[in-house]
This record gives structure tokens, C-alpha cells and sequence, in this order.
């Protein structure tokens, strides 16, 4: 929903996985060639790179995306002035990342849980370390890219997300997850969801 509201113009997906966002005005980025493969049989359009040293001139994308969470693994403030640096004045930017609360918390964990910062993940039986964000962290990191924020929201405040199970929700969670958009703790959600415009 947030990619058909905000995506416009000439698209960049930083880790672009397996293509699945990639349209016919999009450009895909990875480090993985098995992935990068994938989505060259989607878009054709794909080069791998990391998103801290992207090889695109200044101006080149109206909008980038990273979804789920390609930031989480990457040093922040480079791929946040990286991002700033490849759009258009009035270009957005819009990912996800996993958050300080991303810990199977229960709810009253979540408020206490302050500065959690690093979680042990596995990728194709590969372990790599996840840097945690706080929703303040990442508003600062690109304001001081001259981006500001136009949309926030967040998943998983009640209900603890299950990674790497495709499984369908059970009604109790799925019921949870609906309450979840109507409550104001947006802050508390496992993963976040960031829109930001270039000045």
C-alpha cells in the first residue's frame, strides 16, 4: 500500500531480493547474485551493490525503496546519505526495518526494553549480526540528510512476528494485527515502516 501511494517516476529497490517489488520503470540492486539472477528475469534491470556505495550519479531516482531490512545490515549513516545522494530534489524514500522491540517482547517488555541493539539472524545458513533501531534513530539520521519524514507506521505491537514461517496467521493474531492499526503505539512495533521526501 505504501509502494502503490508514494512510489513515482524512476524507481531504485536497494536489495531488491528476487525482484519482487521491481516494475517496468524500476532499477534492482543486491549483493546476492542468486537473487540478482531471479530478479533479471523479472525486471532485467538489476546490478549488484551495496547500498552504502551505490554506483548511480547524483539526481538518478525519483523514488528508492528497501524493503524488509536491507538497513539493518549496512552501516546507517552511509546508506542514509546514499539514498539522499541518488534521488531528486522532492524524491522519496521508503523502507522497513526491524526495531529495538524486534525481541519476542510481550507488551509490557516492549516498554522497557530501551536500547536493545543487536540481534543474531540467519540468512541461507549464513549468521550475520542485525543492528536494532529506535524510530528517533532513523528520523535523525536523515533529517541530517536534508530528508524529512511524511509517513511512519509499524507492524507487530501485539502480536510477535515469526520469521521465516510462511504459514498463514491463526484468526487470534490476525484479529491482533487488524487492532494493531487502530491503536496509537505505533512506536512499540517490531518492524517500521518510513516514508521520507528529499528538500
Amino acid at each position: 500500500k505504501l509502494i502503490s501511494r508514494y512510489a513515482a517516476g524512476r524507481i531504485l529497490d536497494a536489495g531488491c531480493g528476487t525482484g519482487y517489488y521491481l516494475g517496468s520503470d524500476s532499477v534492482g540492486m543486491d549483493l546476492s547474485e542468486g537473487m540478482l539472477r531471479k530478479a533479471m528475469e523479472k525486471s532485467g534491470r538489476a546490478c549488484q551493490a551495496r547500498i552504502e556505495q551505490m554506483p548511480f550519479r547524483e539526481g538518478s531516482f525519483d523514488t528508492a525503496i528497501s524493503m524488509l531490512a536491507t538497513l539493518n545490515f549496512c552501516p546507517l549513516r552511509l546508506a542514509a546519505a546514499e539514498i539522499s545522494r541518488v534521488l531528486k530534489a522532492g524524491g522519496r524514500a521508503m523502507f522497513s526495518v526491524a526495531t529495538v522491540y524486534d525481541g519476542g517482547y510481550t507488551f509490557s517488555e516492549k516498554r522497557r526494553a530501551g536500547d536493545r541493539r543487536e540481534k543474531k539472524t540467519q540468512i541461507q545458513k549464513k549468521s550475520f549480526s542485525m543492528r536494532l533501531f529506535s524510530k528517533d534513530e532513523i528520523v535523525r539520521e536523515f533529517a541530517n540528510n536534508s530528508m524529512k519524514l511524511v509517513h511512519f507506521d509499524s507492524v507487530f505491537i501485539l502480536v510477535n512476528p515469526e520469521w521465516g514461517n510462511f504459514s498463514q496467521f491463526p484468526l487470534k493474531d490476525r484479529l491482533l494485527l487488524g487492532l494493531e492499526r487502530l491503536l496509537p503505539l505505533k512506536n512499540y512495533g517490531c518492524v517500521y515502516f518510513f516514508v521520507f521526501e528529499k528538500a
